[in-house]
């Protein structure tokens, strides 16, 4: 949970970890992983989804934390050049449900394709598999 106090700056509760950060949602973003042309249109078209997401100030928290951080990092506190970056978050008022909505969407488009879905059988090879991979993985490490 957020609080706004007299200075109306939001900090954050114990329910709400700095997991609702723009430092932890960043690390996570795949605009700087991306191709450095295609970065800016990344920046332009971030869209919150889920329950998470629905933090009262979260959307203008985000732009503001991700645009000091792209100062520090990216510009190296290059002020001047900041008025350029462009930067939009979505927020739908209905992103609580997207997450469920497209998962219910793409099932509905792929109910009719055999080779989109697994069995209980080959479902429970992978995880054993994976299970197995990243046991050996784990103590490698």
């Amino acid at each position: 949970m957020f609080e706004k106090t007299a200075s109306k700056r939001l900090h954050s509760h114990p329910g709400c970890p700095d997991a609702c950060s723009a430092k932890s949602f960043i690390s996570g973003v795949v605009a700087q992983a991306a191709d450095i042309d295609m970065r800016n249109e990344l920046y332009k078209h971030i869209v919150l989804s889920g329950g998470s997401t629905m933090y009262p100030g979260l959307p203008s928290r985000l732009e503001r934390e991700i645009k000091q951080l792209y100062l520090e990092r990216v510009l190296k506190n290059d002020t001047d050049k900041l008025a350029k970056f462009k930067i939009r978050i979505e927020d739908p008022p209905r992103r609580k449900d997207m997450v469920f909505i497209g998962g219910a969407v793409l099932a509905e488009v792929c109910k009719n394709r055999d080779n989109f879905w697994l069995s209980r059988n080959e479902y429970q090879e992978q995880v054993t598999a994976l299970t197995a991979a990243r046991a050996v993985y784990t103590a490698q490490g």
